[in-house]
């Protein structure tokens, strides 16, 4: 999978996501998603299915992650999607890494999306 990073201070980590897991550049991306905008659950997951990714269940709060997940994190008004592949962390505002990044510490897992079949 390749890192695909949203632009400084957008609201495109959503869209940065599409594009990680379709393998498609973000302006592609945010074409799929509909919206340069925030983003929600059904919005991406339309878009993921409408390229044809496999899509498992969502699932709520911290259970043990599959292989491929795409990951929704909150605290209070703030969100911000990532995704987890192959034991690390693939945020779209930092780049790859094994932990959860300091500035999401405060924040909770929300749900997750299970995507089947990504290498």
């Amino acid at each position: 999978m390749n890192l695909v990073l949203q632009p400084k201070k957008s609201n495109l980590c959503g869209q940065a996501c599409v594009a990680m897991l379709c393998d498609i550049d973000l302006s592609e991306a945010i074409l799929l998603v509909g919206t340069k905008k925030e983003t929600n659950l059904v919005q991406l997951l339309d878009a993921l299915l409408a390229y044809g990714v496999d899509c498992g269940d969502t699932h709520v709060g911290r259970t043990s992650l599959p292989t491929t997940a795409l990951l929704r994190f909150e605290e209070g008004k703030r969100s911000h999607w990532m995704l987890w592949h192959n034991k690390r962390y693939y945020d779209p505002a930092m780049g790859i890494r094994r932990n959860i990044p300091n500035y999401l510490a405060s924040s909770k897992m929300r749900y997750f999306l299970e995507i089947k079949g990504i290498q």
